[in-house]
């Protein structure tokens, strides 16, 4: 794996051969595009290559040092080691260059180089890395302001030519050339987010956004809006539409069929009365599952309409369907935390699980087999039992957890995978993780969870979230993020997945069980299928709903847990340039990053003002990649 060094002071590569190949053969930079032979170069002692250049306006009439309104200031990043020419040149004025190392103390002053020019130049060679301070004042003369300009230029040795070397093919040249641009940019991107998070961890954060801004592009508005406006008022649809909602419910009166309003809905989806009257005439008619599948897709549509959830919630529990009913209201409190109905559906949520917990446990007992569930489910955990007691142990063991709930059925695969996968040990890694996993689920609106995150050792993009909270992140997607702004959106991605029963909800719904019946009946029949239900959890597939949910859950979070809200945003662009790689199809075959999800993620914080020049965190991610690649 490639060490961060190298993408850290990649620009001393850049320079190298930049300068060889179009300084010093006197190449114009037009030879990018005319694809023109490279000469071998002359020999040339010295290259460098700007790494400052400003012009600046000095307004004081104060000798320097007076007061802090002497000077101008000029700040930049360097590493130690690194040889630097720094030069001001003026018409108006002699400037004084005054040189402050990362901790503020003075280490350089620079020389006139000519006293007939208005001309400075210091030459230095940098003690250590960080952001260095450069002064700009006037010499104690007649005239000390006015206009002036500033360069900072990378000094480095070039490689010597014998005259005797044969000319680099062309193709071979393009592409190093290709790579270190592109390498280089990386490198100057990552300069100026580092230099960026320093102002916004020391209190500026103005100076800080300046610098965010400078890297990332802005965001631009889509014609076509990914979310889909909801409507209440039928005078809020187009004339075309309120004379079609009149007609649909007129037809429904007189024939009781409720074909001309699934039609209406589905021409005017946004139209939430449509939504609920069509459930309303599924279930007149006896159809309950008909009208349960309307009330999923409104809600998938519009997840923040409490006049839909609350209609589903008590569709759900009319059907004594006790779980989907306490998972549709909690995930209701988690999309809109704020909502003034939060509180209640809280409530509703704790009380219909303890209903689902209650009923389960009921039929065990009635069936007589609660009682055995501790010395058969033992008797696995502990092993020597014969094959056919092993499977009845599974299933009663498995009914046990679904009576515990998510949190039961989390811990248990949990340690499952934990004495399965090479889990990484090392202090300062895990800390990391657990730090950022933390930092984000707290603001998850779940405390009945123990969150947990651990970290495998495994080079594919890819990561995962049981129910109850735990969390397993591959080391590839450490090296994979570009800053802890982006892993933190993949943890908040993940946890939000758990927080909103994704995963839980499925394996009670996807084809496992119909009913509580057939989870006692599974029990005693030795049938539960435990081990097609782990690799469910680990192998699912979200569907498009899901994946908004947990979007827009993440990305909220995200914000403000005071990293770039813009974190999973970018995570998805790193996916799609991840897709058909070595090792990057994992994550994204079950989390596609589509251009319709990416720009759903834009219009987000867009529409909801979050704060995409927050904390980035790229010098601690670099350091704990480094840490990672010498595992």
């Amino acid at each position: 794996m490639k060490s961060i060094n190298r993408l850290r002071w990649v620009a001393l590569g850049a320079a190298l051969f930049l300068s060889i190949n179009l300084v010093s053969s006197g190449v114009p930079l037009s030879w990018l595009t005319d694809n023109k032979a490279i000469a071998t170069p002359p020999v040339n002692p010295i290259s460098s290559i700007v790494i400052l250049a400003e012009d600046g306006v000095l307004k004081s009439d104060v000798a320097p040092g007076f007061s802090q309104n002497s000077f101008n200031s000029h700040n930049f990043t360097a590493r130690a080691g690194q040889s630097v020419t720094i030069t001001a040149e003026s018409s108006d004025f002699v400037p004084v260059l005054i040189l402050l190392d990362p901790q503020g103390k003075n280490i350089a002053v620079s020389r006139q180089v000519n006293r007939n020019q208005f001309q400075s130049e210091l030459n230095i060679t940098l003690p250590q890395n960080g952001v260095y301070t450069l002064q700009v004042a006037g010499a104690n003369s007649a005239v000390q302001s006015g206009k002036y300009s500033l360069k900072i230029a990378n000094l480095e040795p070039l490689s010597v030519s014998t005259g005797n070397q044969k000319p680099t093919p062309k193709v071979e040249n393009e592409n190093k050339l290709q790579n270190l641009e592109e390498e280089f940019k990386r490198s100057e991107r990552f300069t100026l987010l580092a230099q960026a998070d320093q102002f916004f961890q020391g209190g500026n954060k103005a100076k800080a956004e300046q610098l965010y801004r400078q890297v990332k592009r802005p965001f631009e508005l889509e014609k076509n809006s990914q979310i889909l406006q909801p409507i209440t008022n039928p005078k809020q649809l187009i004339p075309e539409g309120q004379s079609l909602w009149m007609q649909s419910q007129a037809v429904w009166k007189e024939t009781s069929d409720p074909s001309s309003l699934q039609k209406f809905v589905q021409q005017y989806p946004e139209f939430i009365p449509g939504h609920l009257l069509l459930a309303e005439a599924y279930k007149q008619q006896h159809k309950t599952e008909q009208s349960l599948n309307v009330l999923e897709q409104a809600t998938s549509l519009f997840p923040d309409s409490y006049e839909l959830i609350i209609a589903q919630v008590q569709a759900l529990e009319a059907d004594k369907k006790y779980l989907e009913a306490s998972i549709a209201a909690r995930q209701f409190t988690l999309i809109q935390p704020e909502h003034p109905q939060t509180p209640a559906l809280t409530e509703s949520a704790d009380k219909n699980l303890k209903k689902f917990q209650g009923r389960l446990e009921g039929q065990m007992v009635r069936r007589g087999i609660l009682g055995t569930a501790v010395r058969v489910g033992g008797c696995v955990l502990l092993g020597g039992c014969n094959p056919v007691g092993a499977i009845v142990g599974e299933g009663v063991k498995m009914g046990t957890l679904l009576v515990q709930g998510e949190s039961g059925i989390g811990n248990e695969i949990a340690g499952m995978y934990k004495r399965e996968l090479p889990i990484v040990q090392e202090g300062e890694i895990v800390d990391y993780v657990n730090e950022l996993g933390n930092k984000v689920a707290k603001y998850m609106g779940r405390n009945d969870f123990k969150y947990e995150f651990y970290v495998v050792e495994d080079e594919a993009l890819n990561a995962f979230a049981l129910p109850g909270g735990k969390v397993f992140v591959n080391t590839g997607a450490i090296l994979k993020t570009n800053s802890e702004a982006e892993l933190a959106g993949l943890l908040a991605h993940e946890v939000s997945h758990a927080v909103l029963s994704h995963g839980f909800k499925q394996v009670i719904t996807n084809n496992v069980y119909n009913n509580l019946g057939e989870i006692v009946n599974a029990a005693l029949n030795n049938t539960v299928p435990i081990g097609n239900i782990i690799a469910n959890l680990i192998n699912l597939d979200y569907n498009r709903d899901q994946e908004r949910q947990a979007d827009l859950v993440g990305t909220r979070v995200l914000a403000t847990s005071g990293y770039a809200a813009d974190g999973l945003h970018n995570l998805m662009i790193t996916l799609a340039e991840q897709k058909g790689s070595k090792g990057g199809t994992s994550f994204f075959s079950s989390h596609p990053a589509t251009n319709e999800r990416v720009a759903y993620i834009e219009e987000l914080i867009q529409r909801n003002g979050y704060n995409r020049y927050a904390f980035e965190g790229v010098e601690k991610h670099a350091k704990i990649q480094e840490k990672i690649t010498a595992l």
